[in-house]
This record gives C-alpha cells, sequence and structure tokens, in this order.
C-alpha cells in the first residue's frame, strides 16, 4: 500500500519498453538479512501500484545495500532502456 500512495503522490506514470531498475536498501537494524528476499514483493508492488505493466519488462536490476536507518526503507529508480 505505501508503494502505490508514494507513487501515487509522484504521478508516476507506467513506463513501457525495456527497463533497469536500480534498488537501494536501507535496512532498519543489523541483523542478517539476504537482499533479495526483498524484491519480488518490491517488484511486484511497482507492478501493482503502475510504475510498469510488467516486471517482465526489466532487463536490468541493480541492488545495494546501504547503511541502517530507522524503521528501515529502501529506494527505487526506474528507467527505460535505450
Amino acid at each position: 500500500m505505501a508503494v502505490a500512495e508514494e507513487c501515487a503522490a509522484q504521478a508516476v506514470q507506467a513506463l513501457e519498453g525495456r527497463l533497469a531498475v536500480h534498488v537501494a536498501l536501507f535496512p532498519p537494524d543489523k541483523r542478517k538479512r539476504d537482499v533479495d528476499n526483498v524484491l519480488k514483493a518490491l517488484l511486484d508492488a511497482c507492478e501493482h501500484a503502475g510504475c510498469y505493466e510488467s516486471d517482465s519488462q526489466i532487463d536490468e536490476l541493480h541492488v545495494t545495500r546501504q547503511e541502517i536507518q530507522k524503521g528501515g526503507g529502501c529506494t527505487i529508480l526506474i528507467h527505460t532502456l535505450d
């Protein structure tokens, strides 16, 4: 729900064509976490929020773990590939 609300607030429009996605994850604490476990839900949420028609459009996926942030979070940049 938070993804859809944020996309609506930013007036995100669905991208067409082949896509690249850059994800920065900010864990809430020092516990061990696998970054790949976050991706499926996050990419599906972006699809349901209308960022793109299908996550099958994604040809490039870049994920980084960043510094700890109280409450955790992420930033996502999605762009078309030329």
